[in-house]
């Protein structure tokens, strides 16, 4: 099929002095046989990475939480089907920018044109034993359309955050990733953990959200071709492949990661019927794969 050429707005001439946004964290809705069995797996917390419950509701096993599996500087979040991380969604990306105030550079790149449309919102919390709300950080979130079970958000963690979690930017006033992650999980990355980082993602979308996601992507810097009826994104140390298709399931289809060395034992792991870990057989990447879920809009054309 013809993929759909990327509106005006993906044609902006981009100004090369201005931050890419980079991958942060991939985000997966999970079947409960799935979710179960990577909740409950010794393997991955033992060899593979930092892991993190939470949001849980009644036992581990059972309860609804989300689950992070941490590399050096990015991060994959596991949903349970039920617990979808926005309602209706099975699958996103978030992208973040690590120098202050390119969000609103970002914000005047995209919305140049007025078919781009987006969701912004200021974050706020509370810190611990804190009752006051502190501004946490800025999302913005592109349109994908009414009831589009793929997501994706573009976000910028405020000083007052970072001052919370004792993180300091660079003298250039970039932050460093690995530095952020450690504070938010309480430690940083065991010897033992071969998780290095995020390299590569490919998602199944509609022809019009792939557009909408390759639009807004080229926009803030990322190279893009075509390819065989896909589309693929490069950005910083980051290769995103988009598969359009008319009918499938949307969602994330597998996520490539590089690895400090292979496993003690095993060259391939099963995580459910619909969820695989397998490892490059010279042991420096693994590929995570996954059947989407049919969400509420996988019979959708939009």
């Amino acid at each position: 099929m013809a993929v759909p050429e990327v509106p005006k707005y993906g044609a902006v001439q981009v100004d090369r002095a201005f931050p890419i946004p980079v991958l942060d964290r991939v985000m997966v809705s999970l079947d409960p046989g799935a979710h179960r069995r990577v909740i409950e797996s010794v393997l991955l917390p033992e060899q593979f990475g930092r892991f993190a419950i939470k949001g849980a509701t009644g036992s581990t096993a059972d309860g609804y939480g989300s689950v992070g599996l941490a590399c050096r500087n990015t991060l994959v979040e596991f949903f349970h089907a039920a617990a979808p991380v926005l309602p209706g969604v099975t699958g996103g990306l978030c992208f973040s920018f690590q120098t202050a105030g390119s969000i609103g550079r970002a914000r005047e790149l995209l919305e140049r044109d007025p078919e781009f449309s987006a969701c912004y919102e200021l974050i706020c919390r509370a810190a611990p034993r804190e009752t006051d709300l502190r501004p946490w950080y800025h999302l913005l979130r592109p349109d994908f359309g009414a009831h589009s079970p793929f997501t994706v958000f573009l976000g910028e963690v405020t000083p007052e955050y970072l001052a919370v979690l004792g993180v300091p930017r660079r003298p250039d006033g970039t932050l460093r990733r690995a530095a952020y992650l450690d504070a938010a999980l309480g430690s940083p990355p065991a010897p033992e953990h071969r998780l290095r980082d995020i390299t590569g993602v490919t998602v199944r979308l509609r022809p019009r959200r792939a557009t909408v996601l390759a639009a807004t992507l080229t926009t803030l810097g990322y190279a893009m071709e075509s390819v065989r009826g896909q589309r693929i994104l490069y950005g910083p140390a980051f290769e995103l492949r988009i598969v359009v298709d008319d009918s499938a399931p949307e969602g994330v289809l597998s996520i490539t990661v590089a690895l400090t060395e292979p496993p003690l034992i095993g060259t391939a792991f099963r995580f459910g019927d619909t969820s695989r870990l397998e490892i490059a057989p010279d042991g420096r990447s693994a590929v995570w794969t996954f059947t989407p879920l049919a969400g509420v809009a996988a019979g959708t054309k939009t």
